[in-house]
């Protein structure tokens, strides 16, 4: 059996809870994004980051650039968590075009994506994504409602709401990837 190292971002708790249950599965461990060093990489088989989509940089995808040479020959695994349908093609070619952007191409290329619907609670946001959530809305109000785009009309669906859509059975398909 392959050893898994399940590496996550997390601010809201979605994908937090997502990495808990693929550990779980995989008898993996777990680890906190942030406390990631780099000699921990080479014991592992497969090696799976869980972030968050929050507006911004993907966190974590640093940790796979730096260590790449260390990591190159394992199996890579992104797990995106948003509150958008991830079942819709758009949003998860934009996101796959954001990594794609944001690592070498072989990194890029190495990497199997998959996408999980989490949840947002505004109210556990930091300081600075309340900030920006804040002025998106003093944009997107002044914006006509048919001129709004998917993302616009997603921030006012869920300003100040806490929404959960985070389902243990979606995690199959990595599950089964990963073993």
């Amino acid at each position: 059996m392959s050893k898994v190292l399940v590496m996550y971002y997390s601010e809201n708790g979605s994908i937090k809870t997502y990495a808990e249950w693929i550990a779980e599965e995989l008898n993996g461990d777990l680890c906190f994004i942030k406390d990631i060093k780099a000699d921990m990489l080479s014991g592992y088989d497969v090696i799976l980051l869980a972030s968050p989509l929050l507006g911004g940089p993907i966190k974590g995808l640093n940790t796979l650039v730096e260590n790449y040479n260390a990591i190159k020959d394992k199996k890579l695994v992104f797990c995106a968590c948003g509150i958008e349908d991830m079942g819709n093609e758009m949003i998860t070619n934009r996101i796959r075009g954001w990594v794609e952007k944001a690592v070498p191409n072989e990194l890029f290329l190495q990497l199997k994506f998959f996408f999980l619907r989490g949840g947002f609670n505004h109210h556990k946001l930091s300081l600075k994504n309340r900030v920006l959530f804040w002025l998106a809305m003093k944009k997107i109000n002044k914006t006509p409602v048919d001129k709004l785009t998917l993302d616009e009309k997603l921030v006012l669906e869920t300003y100040g709401k806490k929404l959960d859509f985070t389902d243990r059975t979606s995690i199959k398909p990595i599950v089964e990837y990963c073993s």
